[in-house]
């Protein structure tokens, strides 16, 4: 194994070893999606023709966003949702309304009703102020009102995007909050209130891979100290 190889070892499982405390912190955080991440390398190395040998470079070669469905638990909230099955909450920064495209996608349904003047008043929001958003059946997402809410029943709209999930990027509103390029149709999902959905991070899990990426770190640090003893030895053995 090189002394690059072994560096670039460390590296990768450094990183993982940042992915599972992610995970970990995002045990509690309602609707969080834990990352899964995903080993690579260079494939064989050609020794000449007719001889190969593996190769010893370990890299990190992709992280995702695994968005599988995680429990429902009731809280009794009328202003809480969750969803059961796909898709996700279409969200907007207040100053964005009527003015861009709507770009933030959620599974947290944890709301509130906030005073936003700019939007006529009471307005479902999320507990950063970024606007909920439904389908007024005329091809437009628009606010939730208060009055609204409680008289018509308009409810979230659970929307897909029209682009696929691994190109969701997390955004700077939240670690549960996604921005996407596109547009979105309605969603299979189905809307349930009165609810939350629970993080897919286990702690139990994380933990476990914690003490793995431990004993991989121990092991790719003692081999780094064998690698840099043996090249101590060679530099001393030419100045002798």
């Amino acid at each position: 194994m090189a002394f690059g190889d072994s560096i670039n070892n460390l590296r990768a499982v450094n990183n993982e070893l940042s992915v599972i405390n992610s995970n970990l912190v995002g045990v509690n955080r309602t609707a969080y999606k834990k990352t899964d991440i995903s080993y690579g390398g260079n494939g064989a190395k050609q020794i000449n023709a007719n001889s190969q040998t593996p190769d010893t470079n370990l890299t990190t070669s992709s992280t995702s966003v695994n968005f599988g469905q995680g429990n429902i638990v009731n809280t009794g909230s009328k202003t809480d949702f969750a969803i059961n099955g796909d898709g996700f909450f279409l969200l907007q920064q207040i100053q964005d309304v009527g003015v861009n495209n709507p770009n933030l996608l959620s599974r947290d349904g944890g709301f509130k009703f906030s005073d936003v003047p700019a939007l006529g008043g009471n307005i479902l929001t999320t507990n950063n102020g970024l606007v909920v958003l439904r389908d007024n059946g005329l091809g437009a997402y628009v606010p939730i009102t208060r009055n609204n809410f409680d008289n018509n029943n308009f409810r979230p709209s659970i929307v897909s995007p029209n682009v696929s999930e691994d190109s969701l990027t997390f955004s700077k509103k939240g670690s549960t909050v996604f921005e996407f390029d596109g547009t979105v149709s309605p969603a299979t999902g189905d809307l349930v209130e009165g609810s939350l959905e629970a993080s897919n991070s286990s702690m139990t899990e994380s933990l476990a891979a914690m003490s793995y990426n431990s004993k991989k770190f121990e092991a790719m640090a003692a081999q780094l100290k064998v690698e840099q003893s043996n090249l101590d030895t060679i530099i001393n053995g030419l100045f002798k």
